[in-house]
């Protein structure tokens, strides 16, 4: 590219592109991170954004621990009745799910919570530690040890599936007509309904702990593994820069990957990552955005934010290509600012961008 001019008149974004060829953004991701005072020395494996009345910042971890916070800054303790081992949390939509294990490990443990501070114990049905959760195809479905699956409702009434896999699940994401389970021992698995599922051929002989959906594509990591996919079947082995990767998260314009020791990378396009200094060296298991603030959970206690800093939404996008006379015009695309930078996420078919 030789030139690329950006003016706003009226709202509307006018990029004059004086080039041949295709038009490719980049991305910075924030480098600034504080750390949080959490008020608990327990490892915090997962946190969620979620909830009714603006949303608040759940996160659970051992102990049966579950911190609740409204911004990311300030936390306050939920007590839970018991003290199971909690691994993973989601907001359905109208009720929070926390899933673990009791304290020795022996029963998959299941609480649900309608605002985050109040949490019942649902029967599970199974003796199997429950790794990951999800909202998928109007459903919840929980991975565990030992290849279980179960798939709910409402959170109440439980159902085992079969996986396929004695693998433990250790997460699970949907993209809204396919679910898609990783294991800790490398396995991939497909559902379109989250009652049959199906083993990939691209799975691997390394854990993987974690995948996000980013819109367009499926991307999975964990030890030395990293693998992209555009329908959760076919997938592509890539660096991720890191060795061992416990949590990734899309904001909407990045991804962003935790880990051991402390690891934390952005990347705009899944293919180049960055890193950056998380400012600890506690192992990192989780991370999520809420549109205006990252926040990370990770071992003794560890919160981390960076923020993201939206401050606007426009409806038109125009691009001028001088190699292609015409006037193309994209509608409903979000800018915003990051550390002071314009940031605009484009539509299809472009990648998101920094200006």
């Amino acid at each position: 590219m030789k030139e690329a001019d950006l003016r706003c008149f009226n709202r509307i974004f006018l990029i004059a592109v004086l080039f041949s060829g295709a038009f490719r953004l980049s991305f910075a991701q924030s480098s600034a991170w504080t750390v949080r005072t959490s008020g608990t020395t327990a490892e915090m494996h997962s946190v969620a954004w979620g909830g009714s009345g603006g949303g608040q910042f759940v996160a659970v971890g051992a102990g049966g621990t579950i911190l609740t916070s409204p911004n990311g800054v300030t936390w306050t303790s939920r007590a839970v009745g018991a003290e199971n081992y909690l691994n993973a949390v989601v907001w359905t939509g109208s009720q929070w799910v926390a899933v673990g294990a009791d304290t020795i490990g022996v029963t998959g443990a299941i609480l649900t919570s309608v605002d985050g501070s109040s949490w019942i114990s649902r029967n599970s049905g199974t003796t199997a530690p429950l790794l990951s959760v999800t909202w998928a195809v109007n459903q919840l479905v929980v991975g565990g040890k030992r290849g279980v699956i179960l798939t709910s409702p409402n959170g109440v009434n439980w159902t085992s599936r079969t996986s396929g896999t004695m693998d433990g699940v250790s997460a699970l994401v949907s993209n809204g007509s396919q679910i898609v389970a990783v294991s800790d021992a490398g396995a991939i698995l497909t559902s379109p309904n989250g009652a049959t599922w199906t083993t990939s051929v691209a799975s691997t002989m390394n854990s993987l702990y974690c995948i996000a959906w980013t819109g367009s594509e499926f991307v999975t990591a964990g030890v030395s593994s990293m693998k992209t996919s555009m329908d959760g079947i076919i997938w592509t082995s890539l660096a991720s820069g890191s060795s061992d990767i416990r949590g990734i998260a899309y904001t909407g314009a990045q991804l962003v990957a935790v880990g051991f020791n402390g690891a934390l990378q952005s990347s705009a396009n899944v293919v180049n990552w960055t890193t950056r200094n998380s400012g600890t060296t506690n192992t990192l298991y989780s991370v999520v955005s809420n549109g205006a603030l990252l926040v990370v959970v990770g071992k003794n206690g560890t919160i981390l934010t960076s923020p993201l800093d939206p401050v606007a939404n426009f409806r038109h996008l125009q691009i001028r290509n001088n190699s292609a006379p015409g006037l193309t015009l994209y509608q409903f695309f979000t800018a915003y600012t990051l550390n002071g930078r314009k940031q605009i996420v484009l539509p299809t078919p472009f990648r998101k961008g920094i200006f």
